[in-house]
């Protein structure tokens, strides 16, 4: 399954350009966050940790759209999801 990630730093933006884009190149589901890049764990991570399943992909329409939790969560999240897979 191919998962998007879509975020917007104001509640004046929409994600619209952003889920357009995801759907556009086949995302079947999509996460989305208003101003939360500074969390340490946002709540759709948990989400997507849960439903990932071995060969899915996730797609963002900007690496930025990650902001400030790509230094440290998308380590994370890479670390996790092998262990979720049964992998070392």
């Amino acid at each position: 399954m191919k998962y998007g990630y879509a975020r917007v730093s104001t509640g004046d933006q929409t994600l619209d350009l952003q889920t357009d884009a995801l759907l556009a190149v086949g995302c079947e589901r999509l996460y989305t966050d208003h101003g939360a890049s500074g969390r340490d764990t946002p709540p759709w991570v948990r989400r997507l940790l849960g439903d990932l399943q071995d060969g899915d992909n996730v797609v963002v329409w900007r690496l930025d759209r990650l902001g400030r939790w790509i230094t440290s969560g998308v380590v994370q999240m890479f670390s996790i999801i092998p262990m979720k897979n049964g992998r070392p």
